[in-house]
This record gives C-alpha cells, sequence and structure tokens, in this order.
C-alpha cells in the first residue's frame, strides 16, 4: 500500500503528469499518447532493453491494427502468417490459408524496444535499469485530482521521481498492483500458465511458410504452439494448471525438443476484468491489470487496448481537471467487464471445439486473430485509436 507523507514537487525533483511503470507494449504505448497529448511522461523499465521476453511471439493482425500509424515490425524483424495448422488427435491436422495476413510472429525483445523507441520518439523519457522499489502519496489539496506521487527506484543508479499520475505496466507479477493496493497477493495467483521455449528452426523445408501451428489440449483445457519465426521456432504450452504439468505435456508435444531445456514458464492472468483496475490517479494496463485472452493466452492485444483506454483517461483528466482513475475504471468495465461473460463462454465453446470438431478451429483461430469472431469482435479500440491519434494536445494540470 501507498505510503501518505509530506513533500513537494520542484523543477529539480524529476517532476513528470505520468510516470509508466514497465516498457511493455501497455507502458510504451500508454506513454506514447501521454506524450503525443502533451503531457510530461516518465517511463521506466526495471531491465535494459532490448531484452528477452519469455512470449509465444505471436501478435495477431486484430493487435497490429492498434498500433500507430507507421509503427510496424520493419522487415525482416517479424515473419507474416497467412495460415493456421491444427492438430487433433491420432495425428490428424486441419488448415486454414487466409487471403489476408492473420499476424506476424516476432521476437518480443525486438517489438517492445520498438515501442519504446516510438515512446521516446514521442517526448517520452526513458529511464532504463530502475525497478521500482517504493511508492508514496499525498493530495495536495482538496480536489482529486490535485495529487502527487513520488517512485523510489532502484537498480545501479537509484534515484527518486514525482508524477502526478501513475500508470503500472510491470506485467503479471505486478509490483505496482500490490504497491497500489489494488491487489493482494492472493489475488494476484494467475488462473493459468504457460510454458514456452525458442528453439533452432528445423531444416529447410520441414515447416510450412507462413503458418502457425496450434495443438489441441482438450483434457487440460488449453492449447499447445509451434510459431515460425525469422531464424526460429516458439514452441509452447499454456492451459489453467501448473507448470510441472505443463512440462510433461511439452515434451510429449516436442520430444525432439531435449528435456525442455531452457524452457520457462509464466503466468497468464485473465481475471482481471472482475477486479478494480485503478484508484485515484493511480491506473493498471496490460498483464498487470489481469488481460490475457481466456482462450488464445493472447495478451499483447488487450495490453494495447488497455493503452489506449488509459490514454484516452490521461488525456481526459488533464484537459478536464479530473481524477483519471474513474474516467479509466468506466472505459475499463465497458471495454472489457461487459465483455467478460461473453469471453469466457466463447472460449469454453471453442475448447468443446477442439475436442468435437477440431476441423472449425483453424478458421475460428484465423477470425479471432482478424477480430471477426463473434464473441471477440471488437470495433471500439479501433475508433479509438483514430480519436487519439489525430487529436491535438491538451494543457496539463496547473
Amino acid at each position: 500500500m501507498c505510503n501518505s507523507k509530506t513533500f513537494s514537487c520542484g523543477p529539480g525533483d524529476g517532476c513528470y503528469d505520468v510516470a509508466v511503470v514497465g516498457a511493455g507494449p501497455a507502458g510504451c504505448l500508454t506513454a506514447a499518447i501521454a506524450a503525443r497529448a502533451g503531457l510530461s511522461v516518465l517511463l521506466l523499465e526495471k531491465r535494459r532493453l532490448p531484452r528477452d521476453k519469455i512470449c509465444g511471439g505471436l501478435i495477431s493482425s486484430r493487435a497490429l491494427a492498434l498500433l500507430p500509424p507507421g509503427v510496424l515490425p520493419p522487415q525482416g524483424a517479424g515473419s507474416p502468417v497467412t495460415a493456421v495448422r491444427v492438430h487433433g488427435r491420432r495425428g490428424r491436422s486441419y488448415l486454414y490459408r487466409s487471403s489476408e495476413l492473420l499476424g506476424m510472429v516476432v521476437r518480443r525483445g525486438h517489438f517492445d524496444f520498438l515501442l519504446s523507441s516510438y515512446a521516446s520518439a514521442c517526448g517520452a523519457v526513458l529511464v532504463q535499469e530502475s525497478p521500482l522499489v517504493h511508492l508514496e502519496m499525498q493530495h495536495q489539496g482538496p480536489a482529486p485530482w490535485q495529487s502527487l506521487y513520488r517512485l523510489h527506484c532502484g537498480g545501479p543508479a537509484p534515484a527518486t521521481y514525482h508524477a502526478r499520475c501513475v500508470v503500472g505496466a510491470d506485467g503479471a507479477r505486478s509490483r505496482c498492483a500490490r504497491l497500489f493496493g489494488l491487489r493482494r497477493q492472493e489475488l494476484l495467483r494467475p488462473a493459468g500458465w504457460g510454458y514456452t521455449k525458442t528453439v533452432e528452426p528445423p531444416p529447410d523445408g520441414a515447416a510450412e511458410a507462413e503458418t502457425v501451428h496450434f495443438f489441441t489440449l482438450p483434457h487440460l483445457g488449453g492449447l499447445g504452439w509451434s510459431f515460425p519465426g525469422e531464424g526460429f521456432v516458439n514452441r509452447g504450452v499454456g492451459a489453467p494448471f501448473k507448470p510441472s504439468l505443463l512440462k510433461r505435456e511439452y515434451r510429449r508435444l516436442f520430444p525432439e525438443t531435449t528435456a525442455a531445456a531452457g524452457a520457462a514458464a509464466w503466468p497468464l492472468p485473465f481475471t482481471g476484468p472482475l477486479l478494480k483496475p485503478a484508484r485515484g490517479n493511480l491506473l493498471l494496463v496490460g498483464d498487470a491489470a489481469g488481460l490475457v485472452d481466456p482462450f488464445s493466452g493472447e495478451g499483447v492485444y488487450n495490453a494495447l487496448k488497455s493503452a489506449l483506454l488509459a490514454g484516452c483517461a490521461l488525456k481526459n483528466a488533464f484537459s478536464e481537471k479530473r481524477a483519471a482513475g474513474p474516467l479509466y475504471h468506466r472505459l475499463f468495465r465497458a471495454h472489457f467487464g461487459r465483455g467478460f461473460i461473453p469471453a469466457m463462454a466463447g472460449a469454453a465453446l471453442l475448447h468443446a471445439r477442439c475436442l468435437l470438431n477440431p476441423a472449425g478451429m483453424p478458421r475460428s483461430i484465423a477470425a479471432i486473430m482478424l477480430n471477426r469472431h463473434w464473441f471477440k469482435r471488437d470495433l471500439g479500440p479501433a475508433i479509438l485509436k483514430d480519436h487519439l491519434y489525430c487529436e491535438e494536445g491538451v494543457k496539463t494540470w496547473s
């Protein structure tokens, strides 16, 4: 929980309108939108970029569509995806080829570095190797928007910063969520896990070009995958079970990968739409808010979507001199809360299809990647993106 103390913010104190903790997709896009709006923005990253990140590396077309104009992985940095193959029982597989781009397979370290560079180009101040250690808060006046937060950061060069608003974008094990008092330790326990490893690509011709592979795991309520990228293949499994069980499943699916050495597990929290995403001028976005897709385990789309909502809330809060948390909470509930039950129902139906009719799965997965599935169709973020990227800047709080 934040501690309340008395302190002031002066020109030499490193004071910003917005401090964003975590330079993943959600944090970088939030920082970029706020900086484009004319706000002073601090972007904190606990490691040095580019850094490796545990992830499948498949960025769907619906996620790519939420990126700012011109901010796409450059030629050679990503492998295009135009087909989906689903492997069912008894060695059977089913293929769907699309005439449209379904997504790209990227190295997440490079993808995040691209977004952090964009945020810096927009005016955000990026500070690397600066993990958040502690957070303190004080209200400077009677109005709810008159807040000031002090962030204590560690690393090789410990420093203290001040900000009017703080955005937690530091992943599924978010320290911000705990410091903000928005997640108790027991609520941080994830509802699912992913287990993955990046390996050398197979010999030439051994893999289908521009095709991602999924493996049905109806007994686990999850999926396995193999995503070919430029010079690598990411293989993994995801399900609502502990990593030790996923490790055994990984070895069964990919016996050629020696003992899964070097593989790693990471949490997949998807119950965030049921929880509170903000308090005062403290906001949670992306995995820190628990926004992983309950069927596919995809996190980037909802991360970028939550960044758009947070950016909209911050812009309106500063222009209208209001607290950003309530504004973000309403947007969060409208875009995530109301769709949570349909998303869970749809995920259950798709997992049932894995068992009963796997032949229809490739087309369903492609429809999700294109944002056209009946329970995934979501036009709001695209409209919001156009609104945010075209608007003029806003005035800061006095």
